[in-house]
């Protein structure tokens, strides 16, 4: 599974935790 786990009914892509996004 992606690190980034979104809620369900989301693309696991939408929903980044912030320590990815930087």
């Amino acid at each position: 599974m992606p690190v980034e786990v979104a809620p369900i009914g989301q693309p696991a892509h939408a929903a980044a935790p912030a320590n990815i996004n930087g």
